[in-house]
């Protein structure tokens, strides 16, 4: 077998957890949603990181490679795993919308879930067998792509929350009622428990 199990270890920027939570108490506490389609989008925000970065390196290719991985994870982890319960039937709904259902995901959702996926990345990436030095550059370049969030967080996280429809809350409380079940902590920070770490502002 080539290569050596995945060990990622990411440093969270302070600013990046405190929106983390912030995301979390908004969704599963206050009950809004992140007004959709966001602007700009998951794949909007990788052309432009890898693009930046590109431009003062000469590792375009490895930079296209990111982008591509990152939108291929969000892809397939979005509905599993990036979703609070409250989010579900908005994620529904796209899937049925006209305007909206033939987009892929990262056409569609932002920061706000970009930020959960990197959170989770080191755990869903722990099976993927890679050469050490291979996993170094990549845990630079998803280090990079943090800070980039961070330096950029208030033009990437800008979109209000917004408050549902009646015929939503009702579907929630609906849910609720049969369930009971809870949403676990911000952005799956306890499922990635120190492979992600906080890194406070100086």
């Amino acid at each position: 077998v080539i290569g050596v199990p995945m060990d990622l270890k990411l440093v969270m920027p302070q600013q990046l957890k405190v929106r983390l939570v912030n995301d979390w108490e908004a969704v599963t506490r206050e009950h809004k949603l992140v007004a959709l389609p966001r602007s700009p989008t998951v794949s909007q925000i990788m052309h432009d990181f890898c693009n930046a970065k590109a431009r003062r390196s000469t590792q375009e290719r490895l930079y296209s490679e990111l982008r591509a991985g990152v939108c291929n994870y969000f892809q397939q982890a979005l509905s599993r795993a990036l979703l609070y319960r409250y989010e579900r039937k908005q994620y529904e709904d796209i899937a049925s919308s006209p305007d909206l259902a033939t987009l892929p995901v990262e056409q569609v959702y932002g920061a706000e879930h970009l930020l959960r996926l990197l959170v989770k990345l080191p755990v869903f990436l722990e099976a993927t067998r890679m050469e050490p030095d291979q996993q170094a550059v990549l845990q630079v370049k998803l280090q990079e792509l943090l800070k980039y969030l961070q330096r950029n967080h208030a033009t990437l996280f800008t979109a209000p929350y917004e408050t549902p429809s009646k015929a939503y809350v009702e579907w929630w409380e609906a849910l609720d009622k049969a369930s009971g079940a809870e949403d676990p902590t911000p952005g799956g920070a306890a499922a990635a428990g120190s492979k992600v770490t906080a890194l406070r502002e100086r």
